[in-house]
């Protein structure tokens, strides 16, 4: 069977909230215990190449994974990237999700990205099914979906295209074309009104989009976006109940006026009520549920006493904001990813700045909590104490993206070492394009053919005055400013260790 995914290639990335790594902690803040993720099952379901899946197989060689899709092509080029890279525990198949079997080997996390929204009601259905039947006792599943109301605009203008469209086959052309009609319905009054300035928001979101993602997203056959409380019925329905947000910051809402939160606060004893109401307020089009058996018993709220299991990781940069009662300075810790934190606690301004020192590596509460206490010259008697403040500090931070939570280490060099050496999955992917997936499953464009080349060279076996020798005779360097030097290559692969792309 050809599908449209086989005629055009959907971009096909590493999706960082579908990590288990991730699903874990959230499973654990809610008083879950799913398997650890360097040994556990892992399905996705609409796999496409496996792109997703690789990099955890090849991180994790003690688990096992299992794709499936039905586009035939995509899965044929999963198998080849498997076979090349010699993966041995990550097993790939072209499978319609509606003959998938109910029951077998139970999986500790199911994955289905991109798939519930844009596919008929049956299999809909039969993949929240398969979630329940296949479904290890404590795991958890991932499904992402279109919502509303975010997406009442999103399908008017979908409409309208696809109208548009209706007699066009080429696919480049239909792209073009919608973006015209877009254009068209946006700038066709020169008094603009809140119609046509819902029309530039959307015509600037699909220019900004891959042609191949707006197709198979925006132009599908099926784009069924629904209510949140739908989606959580429909899994109720199954079996399956509530878990919460793979970004755990999507549910709560710092943003929010006081009156807005004050109101929300009233619903905390109604997750499923309180949830949808988030919704509303904030027009979500787009959700990443984790689900899991309805017989789990879920602890709510969060609890901060799971952040003793984690590893941490945090590149907030810090200014000093003010200062406490006491005269201690309160700093406020921000990073690029709009997360702002302050606080003047002694144990957790030492606790970020350690972290950001440690970045892109991760450094375990256990480690983190007794560095800072014994630099802050706290006594053993008040440890147990300052531990549980600790915690609730980071547990905030996550909250607000402050601070990454793993149940896992991170792995990779936060400096140069002697022989720095790329990831030899990015190696591969380099060979192929230039994205590749950092070593903290991120995916990460390489902007220029230089520090392609600079990738591929480490390997492990060059000191860096060889790296810059090597560099200097690759034809791309005559197109460098300032020349290739001992010094300039130092400094870029300074870089490179900072965006988590060099093993430790």
């Amino acid at each position: 069977m050809i599908t449209a995914y086989d005629t055009v290639v959907y971009p096909n990335l590493c999706q960082v909230q579908t990590h288990p790594d991730r699903l874990a902690v959230v499973a654990n803040l809610f008083g879950l215990d799913p398997a650890p993720p360097e040994r556990c099952r892992v399905l996705e379901i609409g796999c496409g190449d496996g792109s997703n899946l690789l990099p955890l197989a090849a991180a994790f060689p003690e688990s096992s994974f299992v794709g499936i899709d039905l586009a035939s092509t995509r899965v044929e080029a999963g198998r080849a990237a498997i076979a090349e890279l010699g993966i041995l525990n990550f097993e790939i198949s072209a499978s319609n999700i509606l003959s998938y079997p109910l029951e077998g080997e139970g999986f500790d996390y199911i994955i289905a990205h991109g798939v519930y929204s844009w596919v008929p009601d049956a299999a809909k259905d039969r993949l929240l099914a398969i979630c329940k039947g296949r479904l290890a006792l404590h795991g958890i599943a991932y499904v992402s979906y279109n919502c509303l109301p975010g997406c009442h605009v999103r399908r008017m203008t979908r409409d309208i295209m696809r109208f548009h469209t209706r007699q066009v086959e080429d696919p480049v052309e239909r792209v073009r074309q919608s973006v015209a009609v877009c254009r068209f319905v946006a700038n066709s009054i020169e008094q603009p009104d809140a119609y046509r300035q819902l029309f530039k928001e959307q015509l600037e979101q699909i220019e900004r989009r891959p042609s191949s993602s707006f197709i198979h997203d925006d132009l599908a056959e099926i784009n069924d976006p629904v209510y949140f409380h739908e989606f959580a019925a429909c899994a109720g329905r199954h079996g399956l109940q509530y878990l919460g947000e793979a970004d755990f910051a999507e549910m709560y809402d710092y943003s929010f006026s006081d009156q807005a939160r004050q109101i929300l606060g009233q619903m905390e004893d109604n997750r499923l009520t309180r949830e949808q109401y988030l919704d509303f307020v904030q027009c979500r089009r787009f959700r990443q549920t984790l689900l899991t058996h309805h017989e789990a018993a879920i602890k709510y709220p969060p609890e901060a006493a799971a952040v003793e299991r984690f590893h941490i990781s945090s590149q907030a940069n810090s200014v000093v904001a003010g200062s406490a009662d006491g005269g201690q300075p309160i700093e406020r810790f921000a990073n690029a990813r709009g997360g702002a934190l302050e606080t003047s606690h002694p144990l957790a301004v030492r606790a970020f700045h350690r972290l950001r020192d440690r970045w892109p590596a991760t450094v375990s509460f256990e480690e983190l909590f007794q560095s800072t206490a014994a630099d802050a010259g706290v006594p053993p008697a008040l440890w147990g104490a300052k531990r549980g403040e600790l915690m609730q500090i980071l547990l905030e931070a996550y909250r607000v993206k402050v601070v990454d939570f793993r149940r896992t280490p991170v792995h990779c060099a936060t400096a140069p070492s002697a022989c720095p050496a790329t990831s030899r999955f990015a190696r591969w992917q380099l060979k192929r394009s230039f994205t590749v997936t950092t070593l903290r499953h991120d995916n990460l464009r390489i902007e220029d053919e230089l520090g392609k080349r600079l990738l591929l060279l480490m390997d492990g076996t060059r000191p860096l005055a060889d790296l810059a020798r090597d560099m200097a005779a690759e034809p791309v360097a005559a197109a460098a400013s300032g020349g290739i030097s001992n010094e300039s290559v130092a400094n870029e692969v300074t870089k490179l260790a900072g965006l988590a792309l060099l093993e430790a």
